[in-house]
């Protein structure tokens, strides 16, 4: 004969929380702040490329206290006093040119706030 397992509540929480909602909770806790972004260096560009990224952003940007620019934009500059400014269209130019972009720091918005390791804007790579 084997051995009767007997299974308790605690161990069936234990097993639903490790299989359903350990990988959700590992997420939350890798997600970044907005204000992150400030480790990062000077020239910070931020990538936000759709409009649900960009309601997100200003949702989030507006919780932590950052000022925004009126209208939308898939690229901004991350500046000095918390605030964020359109990059216009030399930002633009520099943010898309491999070689004017070599002194920016190219965030992609939707990799960094969800704790992406690779969390870098590049060009012609499927976002």
């Amino acid at each position: 004969m084997g051995v009767n397992m007997l299974i308790t509540p605690v161990d069936v929480d234990r097993r639903f929380f490790d299989l359903f909602l350990g990988n959700h909770i590992q997420e939350v806790a890798k997600m970044r702040t907005i204000k992150e972004l400030y480790s990062l260096g000077k020239k910070v560009y931020l990538y936000l490329g759709s409009t649900g990224a960009y309601n997100d952003f200003k949702n989030t940007a507006a919780q932590e206290g950052f000022k925004l620019p009126e209208g939308q934009d898939d690229v901004l500059a991350l500046q000095d006093d918390w605030s964020f400014c359109h990059t216009g269209f030399v930002g633009h130019f520099a943010f898309h040119s491999s070689k004017a972009a070599k002194g920016i720091i190219r965030v992609d918005y939707a990799k960094w706030i969800t704790g992406a390791d690779d969390y870098l804007y590049h060009e012609g790579r499927a976002q």
